[in-house]
């Protein structure tokens, strides 16, 4: 077997949250890279692990995905509302990552961090997601 679900997985995520109506009128942008001078809130895909989740004839990988909520509410409460809307189209779901059949998708945790700016706020959160190749 050769090859990661890594990409995939990622193209797949932001795909499922940028066609969301509901969280896209509360974010201005789901990015890999964020471009110069990005207004807030926003989302960004971070960091990617994967270990084999193997059968005895079927190669798997579990991975996680973290996302990344950023916002310059006067509080917690915008990126919350935010993060609502991502375990609402990832948590306990199942979609489509091109070459991969996910068997599940599961909120593993989030955190409110306060940035060393004094005014953005910034929710990691993580996914881990049981894929096996098609």
């Amino acid at each position: 077997m050769s090859g990661s679900a890594f990409w995939a997985l990622q193209v797949a995520v932001r795909s499922r949250l940028i066609a969301d109506q509901t969280l896209m009128a509360k974010v201005k942008g789901i990015f890999d890279a964020v471009p110069d001078n990005q207004t807030f809130p926003y989302v960004t895909i971070g960091d990617v692990t994967s270990v084999p989740n193997r059968t005895l004839d079927k190669f798997g990988e579990e991975c996680t995905i973290t996302l990344h909520i950023w916002s310059r509410y006067n509080g917690f409460k915008e990126a919350a509302e935010i993060l609502n809307d991502l375990n609402r189209l990832l948590a306990d779901e199942f979609f489509s990552v091109s070459g991969w059949q996910v068997e599940g998708c599961y909120y593993d945790f989030s955190e409110t961090l306060r940035d060393p700016d004094g005014i953005t706020r910034h929710i990691p959160v993580r996914y881990r997601v049981k894929l096996t190749k098609e």
